[in-house]
């Protein structure tokens, strides 16, 4: 069994296959809209093409959260539904609908968005170059 199979890395996903090759006997758990592990190696492709990779599998998607308002969820499927790498589901709750959100997105302007962009690379770009070299291992 492999949980938060969203955060596995390719090294990880190939010794899992191999580890199931003869008998296809696997569990996994995870949520391809949860894969926040990329910047150390987390591939979320491996969820993602789960079902090409072991077609034999029988694939449930838990959809009904427990812990959530309506409003939040609500709020969550709006936001993850944007991303065009992903499964498609629909979180829902028997929950209250809760009180709304203090916070909202409110679109801006390209203009905007272009500067705050630019801005975050040129204060992001040095600690990019660090965090690289360490991954690659070079001093």
């Amino acid at each position: 069994m492999v949980d938060e199979f969203q955060d596995t890395n390719l090294i990880q996903y190939h010794l899992i296959k191999k580890m199931v090759e003869r008998h296809q006997n696997i569990c996994v758990v995870g949520d391809d809209d949860q894969s926040i592990y990329r910047w150390r190696g987390a591939e979320v492709g491996n969820i993602l093409n789960f079902d090409k990779d072991f077609p034999t599998a029988k694939v449930i998607t838990l959809e009904q959260n427990y812990r959530s308002t309506q409003n939040i969820l609500q709020a969550a499927n709006s936001m993850v539904r944007k991303n065009r790498s992903r499964k498609e589901k629909v979180l829902w709750t028997e929950n209250s609908e809760g009180t709304r959100s203090p916070c909202t997105l409110r679109r801006m302007k390209r203009t905007r968005l272009s500067s705050l962009s630019r801005r975050s690379r040129a204060v992001l770009s040095p600690w990019s170059v660090l965090f690289n070299d360490f991954f690659r291992g070079t001093p």
